[in-house]
């Protein structure tokens, strides 16, 4: 026996075997943690998340995560066949953080109407038949709406002549960015009163249900084929005090002064874009000076012939905390001196870096940082100085 073991001694020992050394059994499961995945997919497009959807459950279940945590559809039949396939299945709608649906033309290239389309397969057959919404695809996004309670960012695009404010009621969500093209109502005012988290707000829609056009004079009665004035209009749309107080930007398209009076009363609106219409302009103005803190950046577009002989002298005397300013004029017309007198006025933006003009057919924009290098406004601008030729931007003469 001995004999034996020092024989056994003298062979070659095998070396025990290391974690290293066996092959690890294939897995479904990844090595990596679900945190850094998931932070990968967020970087991949739509495009790219395919194959992913397909690798496996769980490689499907992060890239749903993706897919449907931002939505932007511009077209019936998709809006229809995304709104159906999240209400077959209940796992979808929590996922929803932001959705842009646009149906406002209505038009697609369908021979369905959007009924039919709720009726039929989400297949769709090529056309050139116009679809319209319902009362039915109303009530299935009014009852999609209901479900994705973790929504942050809506927006709604309806045709002009639609405002079924009545899909919102009961909706828990709670939105930090909201643009709509419904009317300026009381049921929407009833609405935004719920919504305490808006930071973002643009309304698209009209003061009343009848149309109202941009060109032309006279303000919203004479623009309304009407003689009712424009506080009738939208008197019914008023929010209470405590409404929106975290409001910071601010878009409206078509709302006269009533309407920016009820959002900007209180509110620290830093950021604001609106019309003005030929006369009510002041009254927008005056309703525009109401926030809470100064406003920092300022967009208007011009509806009023008047406007070049009151609106730099007003802007500059009510805002003049203004660090960016954009004017559009489109029923006023400017020439180079109209423009080199109006350079006085603006030495009282003091904070203002960048500011760009587009009036009719006379183009001229200019970059301000922090002493207005490439100022078209030459004579009376304190931040004209020499050497600023040189900075101006292209195509921008020095006269």
């Amino acid at each position: 026996m001995p004999s034996i073991k020092r024989a056994r001694s003298l062979l070659p020992q095998e070396a025990p075997l290391s974690s290293q050394s066996i092959a690890t059994p294939p897995s479904l499961r990844p090595r990596l943690p679900i945190e850094i995945l998931d932070g990968i997919i967020v970087l991949l497009t739509p495009q790219q998340l395919l194959p992913v959807v397909l690798a496996n459950t769980l490689f499907l279940n992060l890239a749903r995560r993706r897919l449907y945590h931002t939505v932007a559809l511009h077209n019936p039949s998709r809006c229809v066949a995304f709104l159906r396939r999240v209400r077959a299945n209940p796992q979808l709608p929590p996922l929803v953080r932001s959705l842009d649906l646009n149906v406002s033309t209505a038009s697609d290239r369908n021979t369905q109407t959007i009924p039919e389309m709720l009726s039929t397969s989400d297949s769709v057959s090529i056309g050139s038949t116009t679809a319209q919404p319902t009362d039915n695809f109303y009530r299935l996004l009014s009852l999609i709406l209901h479900q994705t309670v973790n929504l942050t960012s809506l927006t709604l695009e309806l045709p002009k002549t639609h405002s079924p404010l009545w899909i919102f009621e009961g909706c828990t969500f709670k939105l930090r960015q909201f643009t709509t093209s419904m009317h300026c109502h009381r049921p929407l005012a009833r609405f935004l009163e719920t919504q305490e988290r808006i930071e973002d707000l643009t309304l698209r829609g009209f003061e009343s249900l009848v149309f109202l056009p941009m060109l032309g004079g006279g303000g919203i009665a004479a623009a309304t084929g009407s003689s009712i004035p424009s506080a009738a209009l939208s008197s019914s749309f008023h929010l209470i005090p405590s409404a929106l107080p975290r409001l910071k930007h601010f878009n409206a398209i078509h709302a006269g002064p009533d309407i920016v009076r009820a959002i900007m009363d209180g509110r620290p609106i830093e950021v604001a874009s609106l019309p003005l219409f030929a006369d009510i302009s002041l009254r927008t103005l005056n309703a525009l000076e109401m926030g809470s803190v100064p406003l920092k950046r300022l967009s208007i577009i011009s509806f009023d012939p008047n406007a070049p002989g009151f609106l730099f002298e007003q802007l500059a005397s009510r805002f003049s905390g203004l660090e960016a300013l954009h004017l559009v004029m489109l029923m006023a017309d400017y020439n180079q001196t109209l423009l080199e007198d109006s350079g006085r006025l603006l030495a009282n933006f003091a904070s203002l870096k960048v500011s760009s003009i587009l009036c009719g057919i006379f183009i001229r924009s200019f970059c301000a940082v922090y002493h207005f290098h490439g100022c078209v406004f030459g004579r009376g601008c304190k931040h004209r100085r020499r050497g600023d030729r040189e900075a101006m931007a292209p195509g921008v003469s020095d006269t």
